[in-house]
């Protein structure tokens, strides 16, 4: 390779670097509960490699991963936003949550509002709660829950009640700022959405006892259980066990947003997925869908065989001489690290009930330390394969 192309080539890569970790950083910022928990967490998966470099003292193999760190890290921004163009309205949405997500005189909410009054025409004669539960039983009932990554192709996607409406199906979060801009349209006066790590859901409270004292968002818990406010949509539409009532992080209507705990424990919250991932995968060990596991983890292991090799001890003449046989190494490492990321999830799997409440950790930590010894040629040729390393 001559080298104006081989100097093309390390701009190119290093402005992708540059790129990937401009976007996550961006992320990380937008993003305050759950996806801030995952995209921290992918430091775990980074971090000892460069850290590793750092004790060796080379000089290339420090650069070389720091660039593919960057790389990672843009290839975990994919991972949970597929569609990534668009982050730019997802960024803005979420910086402008009261103005966006709580909308109670858009027209779309209005014909929502009519539609509402229609099926419920003894609404004025009903009680404040039965009110308040008509309002929630008609917003799931027409806003069919359903999750983001099937709808919006990403994570965490935050949806206007303009966008449910028209489509008839969002998870709980567009569930919750529907039913919050109905409420407030049907001239309900004390209003909020609450976000959790891993739910929203609608506070509302009778305007006859008045307004609440000054920090009542310090002590959710107490005024749900006292029926000082009434608590719709908590179960998401459906059955759900008690750990899904997570700590508060985040409380906002269309006039006020409140923290009820700092940044730093909103993303330590994050980390007690507890029973979350438990719950949903233990099925699949019990049918079919473990072969979609299995089939899983060989895909997962294409671009971890990529990002080790890359990221080994190797020379630039070694490396040279390799290519010639990339692609048998790869399928040797690919056919390698499968079943290992399988047996990480098993050990994963498994461990949760004695670590309860750091499963997230657990399974990233579990992928990094694989990363490390993959990154290893030590370790390739204990297991006897690339014996030339």
């Amino acid at each position: 390779m001559h080298k104006s192309d081989l100097n093309s080539k390390r701009f190119i890569g290093t402005s992708l670097a540059v790129l990937s970790l401009s976007l996550y950083i961006i992320m990380l910022f937008t993003y305050t509960v759950f996806i801030t928990t995952i995209l921290l967490l992918g430091l775990i998966i980074v971090l000892p490699l460069i850290f590793i470099g750092l004790i060796r003292k080379d000089k290339n193999i420090i650069i070389r991963r720091v660039k593919a760190s960057c790389w990672a890290l843009g290839f975990l921004i994919l991972i949970l936003f597929p569609t990534f163009w668009l982050i730019p309205q997802q960024i803005y949405v979420r910086t402008h949550r009261q103005a966006e997500l709580i909308t109670p005189n858009a027209p779309a909410v209005e014909d929502f509002a009519s539609e509402f009054l229609d099926e419920y025409s003894d609404f004025n004669s009903l009680t404040f709660k039965e009110k308040a539960l008509a309002v929630s039983n008609f917003t799931t009932e027409n806003i069919v829950w359903r999750l983001d990554f099937e709808t919006y192709g990403m994570s965490g996607h935050v949806a206007t009640p303009t966008e449910c409406i028209n489509r008839g199906t969002d998870d709980c979060q567009g569930q919750a700022v529907t039913m919050a801009s109905l409420l407030l349209n049907l001239d309900f006066k004390y209003v909020w959405v609450v976000e959790t790590p891993f739910h929203w859901y609608v506070l509302v409270r009778d305007p006859d006892k008045g307004a609440l004292k000054q920090g009542w968002e310090k002590n959710v818990e107490v005024y749900q259980n006292s029926g000082e406010i009434l608590t719709l949509n908590r179960n998401g539409g459906g059955s759900m066990p008690d750990w899904r009532l997570e700590e508060v992080v985040l409380i906002f209507n269309d006039k006020e947003t409140l923290y009820p705990v700092g940044l730093l424990k909103a993303i330590l919250i994050g980390w007690t997925g507890t029973a979350f991932f438990y719950g949903d995968i233990f099925p699949m060990f019990m049918t079919y869908e473990v072969i979609f596991l299995i089939l899983g983890m060989f895909a997962l292991a294409i671009p971890l065989a990529a990002w080790t090799y890359y990221m080994s001890p190797l020379d630039d003449s070694r490396r040279k001489e390799d290519r010639k046989q990339a692609g048998k190494k790869l399928f040797q490492r690919v056919i390698i690290l499968g079943p290992l990321l399988f047996l990480v999830f098993l050990a994963w799997f498994f461990l949760q009930p004695i670590i309860w409440d750091y499963t997230l950790i657990l399974a990233i930590s579990e992928i990094g330390l694989l990363s490390v010894l993959a990154s290893e040629a030590k370790f390739w040729k204990l297991i006897k394969v690339e014996k030339n390393n």
